[in-house]
C-alpha cells in the first residue's frame, strides 16, 4: 500500500511499512551502504539503536524478505536490500528534514564555482564540477548543460569499476553501453525534467534501461528546471543521502552560473 505525499515539489510514494519494519530495513541498507556485505541480525542489535529485542528484529527481517524487500544471497550469510527495498528506503528518505534541507539549499563555499572559475569559463568549470561531484561520492559524474556546451561531461569510470559490485567487469557493461551511447543517456537525463527537479533511478526502473545494478540520482537545474542535468550513477548500493546532497548540490552551482 502506498501513499503519494508531495514535499519542496517532489512527489513521493511513501510505502505504508510500521515504523518498527521501517526502521529495520533502513538500518540493514545504513549498514550494507557501508559494508558491502550481507546484514545479519546480531550486528543490527549491536550498531544500532532499534528498542526491540534481537528476536524481534530476526522477526522483522523474515517479514521483510518475505515480502521483497531484503533477500539472503547465501543460505548462511545476513541479508541485502532488495530493488523494492532500496526503493522504500530512498522514498522515505526524500521525506526527512534533514535531507529536505539539502534539495533546493545553499551552495557550499568550497565548491569550484566559488573558487577562481568565472563564467567566462563554462568548459573549465564543467570539467571541474563533474570531477570534484566524482570524487566526493565515488561514483560516475555527468554534466549536460546543452545551453553552454553539447559536450557531455563524464567522470569517475574508474571509481566505479572499483566497487565490490563490479569486480566481475561484465556486470558493468550495462552502464558503459549507456555511457557510450549519447543518445541513450541524454534521453534518460531528460527524463529528469518531467520528475520535479530530482530522480532516482533504482536498478532497472527506467525503461530505458534493462534490469541493472546500478542506479542514478539526478536533478536538473535552470529555467523552469530544463537548461540542464547533474547526474550521478554507481551500484544500488550507493549512498543514497550523500549523493542527493551532491547532485542537489552541484545544481544550485550551475544556476548561479549560468542564469
Amino acid at each position: 500500500m502506498y501513499e503519494l505525499l508531495f514535499h519542496a515539489g517532489i512527489r513521493v510514494k511513501k510505502h505504508m511499512l510500521s515504523d518498527r519494519r521501517q526502521k529495520v530495513l533502513h538500518a540493514l541498507v545504513d549498514e550494507y551502504v557501508a559494508s558491502a556485505v550481507p546484514v545479519g541480525s546480531a550486528t543490527l542489535t549491536q550498531r544500532y539503536t532499534l528498542g526491540i529485542s534481537p528476536a524481534t528484529v530476526r522477526n522483522e527481517l523474515m517479514a521483510l524478505e518475505e515480502n521483497g524487500y531484503v533477500v539472503s544471497p547465501h543460505v548462511s550469510a545476513g541479508r541485502i536490500p532488495t530493488g523494492a527495498g532500496y526503493r522504500i528506503y530512498v522514498n522515505t528518505l526524500l521525506l526527512c528534514p534533514e535531507v529536505q534541507r539539502s534539495l533546493w539549499g545553499g551552495i557550499p563555499a568550497s565548491h569550484p564555482a566559488q573558487d577562481g572559475h568565472s563564467r567566462t569559463e563554462p568548459v573549465l568549470s564543467l570539467d571541474a564540477l563533474s570531477q570534484q561531484l566524482s570524487d566526493s561520492t565515488d561514483c560516475l559524474a555527468v554534466v549536460w548543460a546543452p545551453r553552454v556546451s553539447a559536450t557531455l561531461y563524464r567522470k569517475g569510470m574508474p571509481r566505479v569499476l572499483a566497487q565490490p559490485e563490479f569486480h566481475d567487469a561484465s556486470l558493468a557493461i550495462p552502464l558503459m553501453q549507456l555511457l557510450e551511447s549519447s543518445t541513450a543517456l541524454v534521453r534518460l537525463l531528460e527524463s529528469t525534467f518531467d520528475s520535479s527537479g530530482l530522480r532516482i533511478m533504482i536498478g532497472g526502473e527506467s525503461r530505458d534501461t534493462q534490469e541493472t545494478n546500478f542506479s542514478m540520482v539526478a536533478a536538473c537545474y535552470g529555467r523552469m528546471r530544463r537548461d540542464g542535468v547533474v547526474a550521478l550513477f554507481g551500484p544500488t548500493r550507493m549512498d543514497y543521502r550523500k549523493a542527493i546532497r551532491a547532485v542537489c548540490s552541484t545544481s544550485h552551482v550551475l544556476e548561479t552560473m549560468y542564469n
